[in-house]
């Protein structure tokens, strides 16, 4: 393929993304509870200049997520006077970004079909859009993912400056979301086993301005959380690490101290990472897209083990293949139905399957099957995803941006100057956040949320009917 027609391809995939990733994004955008948490704390911190130093709780509350998204959040309101909008685009143009950059990587670590294959794929995957066009602190996880696996596998390919880099990589994953830490575990794997067999890649990096660099990678990124923790008892980090060292006791048999129950119940499980697969691939049928997620898998396991035999291996495919193998069986073992777990899959998944679609490709037999299945796979999702309003509905990504705007619209001009309050009904109202998305838009709109007991009280009440605001005036 001539340069011309490569950059022509790259272009017109390139402009694919944006067209899914901006189409009525400001109509369609997602704003759940946990997104109304992180408005609320950067618009704090821009007014009152507090800075904060985590994020929102995790699912277990005394461990919080980093507050780097906080602080993204306060510097777009900065620039936008508080547009709820806003950052909706930024995550956009940073997943217009990382399709690039899929390209660009992909071709580096394999060749430029795979990263043809891989940026074409990840810019029509419906699950990786709706992610993208989602403003939350998971949606930078792809690309800074993404630039986890170049850098490992630049440092295991003997550059030693990157071994700082992805120690750096993995502790801003961290500070996103903690649920990222079976990177962590990839990456130890490759230092316990580089020590043991005294590879070059390990040893290299024993100088006093390697592991010095590498102190400060890791040490800069996670000052917000270590202020935090000298003053809270040490959570995110030591705690964490015995929390962690303990869950995996459970694994292997170790006995509960508090009850905990390490082998989560499969029912709501198997259905919950079905659908994601489903998402992710192939959006028509999950058994298609289990099976263009399955086969690429097993192929590129077979692959390895013949390499292996013949002594051989390919450095950037044993790369990607460990980067998606131990997070995935960590997330398998864990057996959660949590959506913010997805976003770190998402490049390995793309890229395993491109790289397999390429050796398809190199066979005579299957060139022009394998590249037409490729291309039906990427139209048939973004037709799906446009279709179907990315998947905006009650029963899975929940109401739309616009949706929610109008509800706070009702309050704004019903409280008509008056301080009020704001209750939840419905899916998810038994936390607290199930209103911030409301408090933020009203407040925005010039309304008052009161922190007091107000006179004035307004239920929201959501399901499948849509959003629905009842006034009540209650008298003393």
């Amino acid at each position: 393929m001539t340069p011309t027609k490569l950059t022509y391809l790259i272009i017109i995939i390139v402009s694919i993304s944006a067209g899914l990733l901006f189409y009525q994004l400001s109509e369609l955008m997602q704003f759940f509870g946990d997104q109304g948490w992180y408005y609320l704390s950067a618009r704090d911190m821009v007014l009152t200049g507090n800075i904060p130093t985590v994020g929102i709780a995790s699912s277990h509350p005394w461990l919080h997520q980093g507050a780097y998204w906080t602080y993204i959040l306060a510097a777009i309101f900065s620039v936008t006077n508080f547009s709820p909008i806003a950052p909706g685009y930024f995550t956009a143009g940073i997943g217009v970004i990382t399709v690039l950059l899929m390209y660009v990587i992909g071709k580096r670590m394999f060749s430029p079909t795979v990263g043809l294959l891989a940026a074409f794929l990840y810019a029509t995957s419906p699950l990786i859009t709706i992610h993208a066009r989602a403003p939350y602190h998971t949606s930078l996880i792809p690309l800074v993912t993404l630039f986890f696996i170049y850098s490992l596998y630049r440092w295991l390919s003997g550059k030693v400056i990157c071994f700082p880099i992805t120690i750096f990589l993995i502790a801003v994953l961290y500070n996103f979301q903690i649920s990222t830490t079976p990177y962590l575990i990839v990456f130890a794997l490759f230092v316990v086993y580089g020590f043991w067999g005294k590879k070059n890649y390990f040893t290299e990096i024993l100088t006093r301005k390697i592991l010095g660099l590498s102190f400060l990678a890791w040490l800069i990124p996670m000052i917000p959380m270590l202020i935090y923790d000298f003053q809270n008892g040490f959570p995110q980090t030591v705690k964490f690490v015995i929390w962690i060292g303990y869950r995996v006791a459970l694994l292997f048999g170790f006995s509960s101290i508090h009850g905990d129950k390490v082998f989560e119940p499969l029912a709501p499980f198997m259905p919950f990472t079905i659908e994601k697969i489903q998402q992710l691939i192939f959006l028509p049928n999950s058994y298609i897209a289990i099976l263009l997620l399955l086969s690429p898998f097993l192929y590129v396991s077979y692959r390895l083990y013949v390499q292996f035999k013949e002594k051989k291996s390919s450095l950037a495919l044993v790369t990607l293949y460990i980067c998606f193998t131990l997070p995935f069986m960590s997330y398998l073992a864990i057996k959660t139905t949590s959506e913010a777990y997805w976003p770190m899959f998402f490049p390995s998944v793309i890229l395993l399957i491109s790289v397999a679609a390429t050796y398809a490709i190199h066979v005579k037999k299957l060139k022009v099957v394998t590249i037409v299945i490729i291309l039906l796979v990427g139209i048939t999702n973004a037709y799906s995803l446009v279709k179907n309003n990315y998947l905006m509905n009650v029963s899975q990504f929940g109401f739309p941006f616009q949706e929610r705007l109008t509800a706070a619209q009702i309050i704004t001009t019903q409280a008509d100057g008056r301080e009020y309050n704001i209750q939840g009904v419905g899916a998810g109202s038994k936390f607290e956040s199930f209103t911030m998305p409301y408090e933020y838009l009203t407040w925005y709109l010039g309304a008052k949320v009161s922190d007091d007991k107000e006179n004035l009280q307004f239920t929201v009440i959501e399901n499948n009917n849509g959003i629905r605001v009842v006034e009540k005036i209650e008298t003393k």
